[in-house]
């Protein structure tokens, strides 16, 4: 290995450089230990991509993490004081007066310390890297408090943390961190009310329906952690953010929120009035009176009245249960093209994503009636994720992150197969492209280790292995229900439990599902339902 190896002078008179390749991105603090060095200057360039020559580094105006010591001893031992995420690490030497010594590199992990107490493996191998991608991805992302991605700008941000934490469900089962995360996001609120985007942050950046995506976050967190005492404290923000929102649902009788809010009212949104998810262009409007976003709202709602009558608070929750009555049966009607038999993006019906049929489905606003039109719609919109039906050269009809929206709805509506296939074309094709880690998006431009893109992590263990806990927070109840296509002949692995873990085996024969095992841990009683 470098350990020892010496740069002789007369070799490299003009000084050298080292190109270490971690094979995914890290979060570490890098150490590094040279003799021969006085009066050298040192550069460390961290980035996870090279130019087409595979030799140097490509930094970005997000990706410009480097270090420079300028040397006054012959040996140096230097840690970085703070962590540098990275899969490529560029050392450069110039100006040494002598022969160099590399006496040692080392890299001390900096990411917060979980147990694999998850796993999964299936007859589909290619679902098994799906998951265990998402897994590593996961792990990567994890410090002081959830983060976007390790090698960029390390931000808590409010959807990327909730997606976190669910796949973080699967594969440790770990609640602290998501606690210390809702903890921040409580201070989080602007001068407007709503929570912030990204905390800490003292600047404007927020983005409305991931204001919105908190309000459910706080009820998944209670959900599976039973910290009351989070959401006690942090009701007041709560409120103040939904109250922002039922303002601008005020504006109409029934309570449908404008996506153009910020035009009309002058203000310079970030990524607009909804940022909702980032597909093709022409796929999705987010122009006018606005499904989804509406769907979000009411999503939102729905999460706050469950918390607020934990928390006693009548008069808060009465307010609610009215705005989720007129808006169930305003979107029922007002979003549903009878021709199309499915939901419009908005009112002029310029665009039938399935990102308004699925929202839809989410918030309850569908009806009996409609829901096996709703079926058939997403089954056929979602044959392919990608436009030309085969990679992302011609644009994605959902991004990575907002799949975790979309999977939810997908299973509700009993589709299995429709899920398998978003993850073995999407994932599968960052795995084909030799990616170890999720990407940010379908593309090899953008951050290559995301954590909000790794959601089939969760919903392969949650699904394939069926885990659930129906009178959440406790857990002392079990239920298997297995939603697995047929494609899908066995699948084994653990769900992390409060006491240990779900450790679940099951194989198909004769068209029926057998189950090799099922375990819990003392005290926990275990349901099959089919």
């Amino acid at each position: 290995g470098l350990r020892g190896h010496v740069f002789k002078l007369a070799d490299y008179p003009d000084g050298f450089s080292l190109l270490l390749d971690m094979e995914y991105i890290r979060l570490v603090f890098p150490r590094l230990q040279l003799s021969g060095v006085a009066g050298a200057t040192i550069d460390l360039g961290y980035t996870e991509h090279l130019w087409r020559d595979n030799m140097h580094l490509r930094l970005q105006h997000n990706y410009v993490a480097t270090d420079r010591l300028l040397c006054s001893r012959d040996t140096i031992d230097w840690l970085c004081p703070h962590p540098r995420g990275f899969r490529y690490l560029m050392i450069t030497v110039r100006n040494a007066k002598s022969d160099v010594v590399l006496k040692d590199i080392a890299l001390r992990s900096a990411g917060y310390p979980v147990k694999h107490t998850g796993s999964f493996k299936c007859s589909d191998k290619l679902l098994t890297a799906v998951w265990e991608m998402g897994a590593l991805t996961q792990e990567t992302n994890m410090e002081d408090a959830y983060v976007d991605c390790v090698g960029r700008e390390r931000g808590m941000y409010g959807r990327d943390t909730i997606i976190q934490y669910h796949v973080n469900l699967a594969a440790f089962g770990d609640h602290a961190l998501m606690g210390r995360c809702m903890q921040l996001y409580g201070q989080s609120p602007d001068s407007t009310g709503k929570f912030r985007a990204v905390y800490p942050n003292t600047g404007d950046y927020t983005i409305a329906d991931f204001a919105l995506n908190m309000v459910e976050g706080y009820l998944n967190y209670y959900e599976n952690s039973g910290d009351l005492d989070r959401i006690r404290e942090d009701w007041d923000a709560i409120m103040k953010n939904m109250a922002w929102f039922s303002s601008l649902s005020d504006e109409r009788k029934d309570l449908l929120l404008d996506g153009e809010w910020h035009l009309h009212k002058g203000i310079k949104a970030h990524y607009g009035g909804f940022h909702g998810d980032l597909t093709s262009d022409g796929y999705m409007s987010k122009k006018g009176i606005h499904c989804s976003f509406t769907c979000t709202y009411l999503i939102a709602l729905r999460s706050a009245i469950k918390l607020g009558k934990l928390l006693g608070e009548s008069e808060a929750v009465k307010d609610m249960e009215r705005r989720v009555k007129i808006l169930s049966q305003s979107i029922r009607t007002k979003f549903w093209n009878p021709k199309k038999r499915c939901f419009s993006d908005n009112l002029k019906r310029e665009t039938h994503s399935a990102h308004a049929s699925i929202l839809a489905v989410l918030a309850g606003a569908v009806s009996k009636q409609q829901l096996p039109h709703v079926r058939a719609h997403i089954a056929n919109e979602l044959k392919s994720i990608f436009v030309n039906g085969y990679d992302p050269k011609d644009g994605a009809i959902c991004s990575p992150n907002y799949a975790f929206y979309l999977f939810d709805g997908v299973y509700r509506l009993g589709l299995p197969e429709t899920a398998e296939g978003m993850m073995r074309q999407g994932w599968g094709w960052m795995l084909a492209q030799g990616m170890k880690t999720c990407g940010e998006y379908f593309t090899l431009g953008s951050s290559l280790c995301h954590a909000w893109s790794a959601a089939p992590t969760y919903y392969l263990s949650r699904n394939v292995l069926g885990v659930h806990y129906p009178n959440a927070p406790e857990c002392g109840i079990v239920e298997i229900r297995v939603a697995a296509s047929k494609d899908v002949t066995w699948a084994e692995g653990a769900y992390p439990h409060p006491k240990g873990a779900i450790k679940v085996k099951w194989h198909m024969e004769n068209g029926r599902r057998v189950f090799d095992h099922v375990k819990a841990p003392r005290g926990v009683t275990v349901r099959s339902v089919k």
